[in-house]
């Protein structure tokens, strides 16, 4: 949910700062606490094509950042090529409450909506003695079929 908004807000600010760049497949990764909450190389990957240094198109793409979309982050600071992101503690707190409304059926969705998905059962020896790799493989698939149906696959 923030992730996925965060990867839309530096695309926008990635086409607001360097038009006709279109934004290639980029990491959002958590970083240690003490760099903000998520990291992103996009500097990296598209230095070469506006012919700048990684630095100087986070530094960029940074100050950019931030006043696109204040509602979800709350800082975005140039480190060595690498921009770290601060996210806005409201943000948070509204996608947290998201979470607490929807309870058990948060992330529920109709992915597998008309699809099919074939699960092979466990099917042990029962001319050995049962022991617990049996049991491993059977809540595996158990697991698996709990998955899909979340998603309205049909197992």
């Amino acid at each position: 949910m923030i992730a996925e908004e965060l990867r839309i807000a530096i695309s926008g600010a990635v086409q607001k700062t360097f038009p006709g760049i279109t934004p290639l497949e980029f990491t959002l990764e958590r970083p240690k606490p003490e760099f903000g909450d998520f990291a992103t190389n996009i500097a990296f990957l598209i230095a070469k094509e506006v012919k700048q240094a990684p630095v100087a198109v986070a530094h960029t793409i940074a100050s950019v950042l931030a006043l696109h979309v204040p509602q979800l982050i709350d800082e975005a600071l140039a480190t060595g090529g690498y921009i770290n992101i601060k996210l806005n503690p409201k943000a948070v707190a509204e996608a947290l409450q998201q979470v607490i409304t929807a309870g058990t059926d948060y992330g529920r969705n109709n992915d597998g909506q008309d699809k099919t998905v074939v699960l092979d059962y466990s099917h042990p020896n029962i001319a050995k003695r049962m022991h617990v790799g049996h049991l491993r493989t059977t809540l595996l698939g158990a697991a698996l079929a709990n998955i899909y149906a979340f998603g309205s696959y049909t197992t």
